[in-house]
Protein backbone atom coordinates (compact mmCIF):
# COMPACT_ATOMS: atom_id res chain seq x y z
CA UNK A 1 0.00 0.00 0.00
CA UNK A 2 1.26 3.34 -0.58
CA UNK A 3 2.23 5.34 2.46
CA UNK A 4 0.53 8.81 2.58
CA UNK A 5 2.10 12.08 4.09
CA UNK A 6 2.11 15.61 4.01
CA UNK A 7 -1.94 15.62 3.91
CA UNK A 8 -3.19 18.81 5.53
CA UNK A 9 -6.72 17.63 6.52
CA UNK A 10 -7.72 14.44 7.23
CA UNK A 11 -10.63 12.83 8.98
CA UNK A 12 -12.35 9.45 9.70
CA UNK A 13 -15.48 8.05 8.35
CA UNK A 14 -18.25 8.30 11.12
CA UNK A 15 -19.77 5.09 9.97
CA UNK A 16 -16.29 3.19 9.72
CA UNK A 17 -13.30 4.93 11.47
CA UNK A 18 -10.66 2.91 9.74
CA UNK A 19 -11.65 5.18 6.64
CA UNK A 20 -9.22 8.08 6.15
CA UNK A 21 -10.92 10.74 4.17
CA UNK A 22 -9.19 13.68 2.72
CA UNK A 23 -10.69 16.97 2.00
CA UNK A 24 -7.64 18.00 0.19
CA UNK A 25 -6.90 18.12 -3.88
CA UNK A 26 -3.67 15.82 -4.40
CA UNK A 27 -2.78 12.21 -3.20
CA UNK A 28 0.90 11.85 -2.04
CA UNK A 29 2.70 8.62 -2.80
CA UNK A 30 5.62 8.08 -0.41
CA UNK A 31 6.90 4.97 -0.67
CA UNK A 32 10.86 3.95 -1.04
CA UNK A 33 10.05 3.15 -5.02
CA UNK A 34 8.08 6.10 -5.53
CA UNK A 35 7.66 9.87 -4.29
CA UNK A 36 5.21 11.79 -6.40
CA UNK A 37 1.55 13.52 -5.77
CA UNK A 38 -1.52 13.32 -8.01
CA UNK A 39 -4.49 15.59 -8.44
CA UNK A 40 -7.61 14.38 -7.64
CA UNK A 41 -11.10 15.28 -7.10
CA UNK A 42 -11.83 17.41 -3.32
CA UNK A 43 -16.00 17.77 -3.22
CA UNK A 44 -18.36 15.28 -2.79
CA UNK A 45 -17.67 15.11 0.93
CA UNK A 46 -14.25 14.24 0.79
CA UNK A 47 -12.13 11.16 -1.01
CA UNK A 48 -11.45 7.84 0.73
CA UNK A 49 -7.57 7.83 1.06
CA UNK A 50 -7.76 3.72 1.84
CA UNK A 51 -9.30 3.60 -1.99
CA UNK A 52 -7.37 5.38 -3.58
CA UNK A 53 -3.96 3.10 -2.14
CA UNK A 54 -5.88 0.40 -3.23
CA UNK A 55 -6.48 1.41 -6.68
CA UNK A 56 -2.46 2.63 -6.37
CA UNK A 57 -1.67 -1.17 -5.47
CA UNK A 58 -3.71 -2.48 -8.23
CA UNK A 59 -2.19 -0.17 -11.31
CA UNK A 60 1.53 -1.50 -9.95
CA UNK A 61 -0.15 -5.23 -10.08
CA UNK A 62 -0.79 -4.48 -13.78
CA UNK A 63 2.34 -2.65 -14.71
CA UNK A 64 4.07 -5.40 -13.02
CA UNK A 65 2.55 -7.63 -15.48
CA UNK A 66 2.87 -5.13 -18.63
CA UNK A 67 4.36 -2.15 -19.51
CA UNK A 68 1.39 -0.25 -21.49
CA UNK A 69 -1.94 -0.93 -19.83
CA UNK A 70 -5.25 -0.20 -20.98
CA UNK A 71 -7.50 1.21 -18.03
CA UNK A 72 -10.92 1.74 -18.56
CA UNK A 73 -14.02 2.80 -16.72
CA UNK A 74 -17.61 0.69 -16.41
CA UNK A 75 -20.68 1.16 -14.35
CA UNK A 76 -23.08 -2.37 -13.63
CA UNK A 77 -26.23 -1.93 -13.04
CA UNK A 78 -29.06 -4.01 -12.04
CA UNK A 79 -32.45 -4.96 -13.90
CA UNK A 80 -35.10 -2.21 -13.55
CA UNK A 81 -38.00 -4.73 -12.76
CA UNK A 82 -36.33 -6.15 -9.79
CA UNK A 83 -37.09 -5.37 -6.17
CA UNK A 84 -34.77 -4.58 -3.71
CA UNK A 85 -35.41 -7.72 -2.39
CA UNK A 86 -34.10 -8.96 -5.56
CA UNK A 87 -30.75 -7.39 -5.12
CA UNK A 88 -28.03 -9.33 -4.24
CA UNK A 89 -24.96 -9.20 -2.66
CA UNK A 90 -20.74 -8.65 -3.52
CA UNK A 91 -20.94 -12.63 -4.08
CA UNK A 92 -22.35 -11.02 -8.12
CA UNK A 93 -18.79 -9.24 -8.71
CA UNK A 94 -17.07 -12.38 -7.69
CA UNK A 95 -18.84 -14.82 -10.34
CA UNK A 96 -18.64 -11.58 -12.94
CA UNK A 97 -15.30 -11.24 -12.42
CA UNK A 98 -14.25 -15.17 -12.62
CA UNK A 99 -16.05 -15.26 -16.10
CA UNK A 100 -14.86 -12.51 -17.55
CA UNK A 101 -11.19 -13.92 -16.69
CA UNK A 102 -12.29 -16.90 -18.04
CA UNK A 103 -13.27 -15.01 -21.66
CA UNK A 104 -10.14 -12.85 -21.46
CA UNK A 105 -7.53 -15.57 -20.75
CA UNK A 106 -9.09 -17.90 -23.59
CA UNK A 107 -8.97 -14.99 -26.18
CA UNK A 108 -5.44 -14.39 -25.79
CA UNK A 109 -4.13 -17.74 -24.80
CA UNK A 110 -2.18 -18.34 -28.23
CA UNK A 111 -1.41 -15.29 -28.07
CA UNK A 112 1.84 -13.12 -27.53
CA UNK A 113 -0.10 -10.82 -25.39
CA UNK A 114 -1.54 -12.32 -22.79
CA UNK A 115 -3.76 -10.83 -20.18
CA UNK A 116 -6.15 -11.24 -17.31
CA UNK A 117 -8.27 -8.25 -15.90
CA UNK A 118 -7.34 -6.56 -13.02
CA UNK A 119 -10.22 -4.42 -11.59
CA UNK A 120 -11.22 -2.40 -8.75
CA UNK A 121 -14.77 -1.28 -7.80
CA UNK A 122 -17.24 0.40 -5.59
CA UNK A 123 -21.03 -0.77 -4.90
CA UNK A 124 -22.83 2.61 -4.60
CA UNK A 125 -26.49 3.40 -4.34
CA UNK A 126 -27.68 7.04 -6.18
CA UNK A 127 -27.88 8.55 -9.69
CA UNK A 128 -29.51 5.80 -11.07
CA UNK A 129 -33.15 5.41 -9.57
CA UNK A 130 -31.58 5.17 -6.32
CA UNK A 131 -30.44 2.09 -6.87
CA UNK A 132 -27.64 -0.43 -5.87
CA UNK A 133 -25.00 -0.61 -8.56
CA UNK A 134 -21.21 -0.92 -9.02
CA UNK A 135 -18.17 1.85 -10.70
CA UNK A 136 -15.37 0.18 -11.87
CA UNK A 137 -12.31 0.17 -12.97
CA UNK A 138 -10.49 -2.52 -15.08
CA UNK A 139 -6.89 -2.91 -16.35
CA UNK A 140 -5.79 -5.02 -18.92
CA UNK A 141 -2.40 -5.76 -21.24
CA UNK A 142 -3.32 -3.03 -23.77
CA UNK A 143 -0.76 -4.91 -26.24
CA UNK A 144 -4.25 -7.09 -26.57
CA UNK A 145 -6.42 -4.70 -26.23
CA UNK A 146 -6.69 -1.55 -27.43
CA UNK A 147 -10.43 -0.31 -27.38
CA UNK A 148 -13.19 -1.51 -25.60
CA UNK A 149 -15.54 -1.97 -29.10
CA UNK A 150 -18.60 -1.26 -27.52
CA UNK A 151 -21.23 -1.44 -30.54
CA UNK A 152 -25.14 -2.02 -31.41
CA UNK A 153 -25.04 -5.50 -30.91
CA UNK A 154 -23.12 -7.77 -28.06
CA UNK A 155 -20.43 -9.18 -30.16
CA UNK A 156 -17.02 -10.80 -29.42
CA UNK A 157 -14.93 -7.66 -28.44
CA UNK A 158 -14.28 -7.36 -24.39
CA UNK A 159 -17.04 -5.01 -24.21
CA UNK A 160 -19.24 -7.92 -25.48
CA UNK A 161 -17.53 -10.20 -22.95
CA UNK A 162 -18.32 -7.79 -20.38
CA UNK A 163 -22.28 -7.70 -21.04
CA UNK A 164 -22.17 -11.60 -20.80
CA UNK A 165 -20.30 -11.69 -18.14
CA UNK A 166 -22.67 -9.57 -16.17
CA UNK A 167 -25.70 -11.58 -17.75
CA UNK A 168 -24.10 -14.91 -16.54
CA UNK A 169 -23.28 -13.62 -13.08
CA UNK A 170 -26.92 -12.02 -12.96
CA UNK A 171 -28.61 -15.67 -14.05
CA UNK A 172 -29.97 -14.11 -16.76
CA UNK A 173 -30.20 -15.48 -20.22
CA UNK A 174 -29.92 -12.72 -22.98
CA UNK A 175 -26.85 -10.43 -23.10
CA UNK A 176 -28.67 -8.91 -26.09
CA UNK A 177 -32.01 -7.77 -23.45
CA UNK A 178 -29.67 -6.93 -21.37
CA UNK A 179 -26.77 -4.79 -22.74
CA UNK A 180 -28.33 -1.68 -21.41
CA UNK A 181 -26.99 -2.86 -17.84
CA UNK A 182 -23.42 -1.66 -18.68
CA UNK A 183 -22.80 1.70 -19.00
CA UNK A 184 -19.73 3.02 -20.26
CA UNK A 185 -19.02 6.15 -19.32
CA UNK A 186 -17.82 9.93 -21.65
CA UNK A 187 -14.10 9.20 -21.78
CA UNK A 188 -13.95 5.83 -20.55
CA UNK A 189 -10.23 4.75 -21.81
CA UNK A 190 -7.15 5.27 -20.57
CA UNK A 191 -3.68 3.76 -22.05
CA UNK A 192 -1.05 4.17 -19.67
CA UNK A 193 2.60 3.23 -20.11
CA UNK A 194 4.68 2.05 -16.94
CA UNK A 195 7.38 4.46 -17.26
CA UNK A 196 4.77 7.50 -17.02
CA UNK A 197 4.24 6.86 -13.47
CA UNK A 198 7.54 7.50 -12.23
CA UNK A 199 7.95 10.22 -15.49
CA UNK A 200 7.54 12.88 -12.39
CA UNK A 201 8.65 11.35 -9.38
CA UNK A 202 9.62 13.75 -6.70
CA UNK A 203 8.52 16.65 -8.90
CA UNK A 204 5.17 18.70 -8.46
CA UNK A 205 2.79 17.99 -11.33
CA UNK A 206 0.71 20.43 -12.91
CA UNK A 207 -2.48 19.52 -13.92
CA UNK A 208 -4.78 21.43 -15.99
CA UNK A 209 -8.64 20.50 -14.66
CA UNK A 210 -10.07 22.79 -17.43
CA UNK A 211 -8.66 20.79 -20.06
CA UNK A 212 -9.54 17.23 -18.61
CA UNK A 213 -12.97 19.11 -18.59
CA UNK A 214 -13.31 19.69 -21.92
CA UNK A 215 -11.87 16.67 -23.42
CA UNK A 216 -14.26 14.71 -20.89
CA UNK A 217 -17.38 16.70 -22.88
CA UNK A 218 -16.44 15.34 -25.70
CA UNK A 219 -18.91 12.08 -27.12
CA UNK A 220 -16.46 9.82 -28.12
CA UNK A 221 -15.78 6.77 -25.78
CA UNK A 222 -12.58 5.72 -27.82
CA UNK A 223 -10.60 8.33 -27.01
CA UNK A 224 -7.07 7.22 -25.02
CA UNK A 225 -5.60 9.06 -22.89
CA UNK A 226 -1.89 8.18 -22.40
CA UNK A 227 -2.00 10.77 -19.30
CA UNK A 228 -1.21 8.94 -15.85
CA UNK A 229 -2.41 12.21 -14.16
CA UNK A 230 -5.70 12.42 -15.22
CA UNK A 231 -6.27 8.42 -15.00
CA UNK A 232 -5.96 9.26 -11.07
CA UNK A 233 -7.91 12.47 -11.45
CA UNK A 234 -10.68 10.90 -13.10
CA UNK A 235 -10.89 7.86 -10.54
CA UNK A 236 -10.65 9.40 -7.65
CA UNK A 237 -14.53 10.40 -8.50
CA UNK A 238 -15.21 6.64 -7.36
CA UNK A 239 -13.93 6.96 -4.12
CA UNK A 240 -15.91 10.07 -3.00
CA UNK A 241 -17.66 9.63 0.22
CA UNK A 242 -21.01 10.48 -0.93
CA UNK A 243 -23.38 7.78 -2.17
CA UNK A 244 -21.65 4.82 -0.51
CA UNK A 245 -23.09 2.43 1.13
CA UNK A 246 -21.32 2.36 4.91
CA UNK A 247 -23.25 -1.21 6.40
CA UNK A 248 -22.26 -4.19 8.63
CA UNK A 249 -21.31 -7.13 6.34
CA UNK A 250 -21.47 -5.88 2.95
CA UNK A 251 -18.19 -4.69 1.70
CA UNK A 252 -17.99 -1.01 -0.51
CA UNK A 253 -15.26 -2.18 -2.17
CA UNK A 254 -13.08 -4.76 -3.99
CA UNK A 255 -10.08 -4.67 -5.60
CA UNK A 256 -7.70 -7.35 -7.33
CA UNK A 257 -4.78 -8.64 -5.40
CA UNK A 258 -2.54 -10.72 -7.92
Amino acid sequence: MAHVSNVPIITRHPLNKDLRITHDSSFYINTPELVRKFNIINSYGGVVLNDLETFYSVLKQAFTAHHRVMAFRVDLHFPVEWPDSFIPGNEVMTRFFKSLNKRVELKTRNTDHRTRARYIWVREEGNYQERVHYHLVILVNACAYRTLGVTDHVIDTLWGGIVRSWTTALQLFDPESQKYLVHVPDKAVYIVYRNDLYVHSGIPVVFDTEYWKKKNSSNDNAWGCSCIDELFYRVSYMFKVDTKIIVKNIHRIGASTV
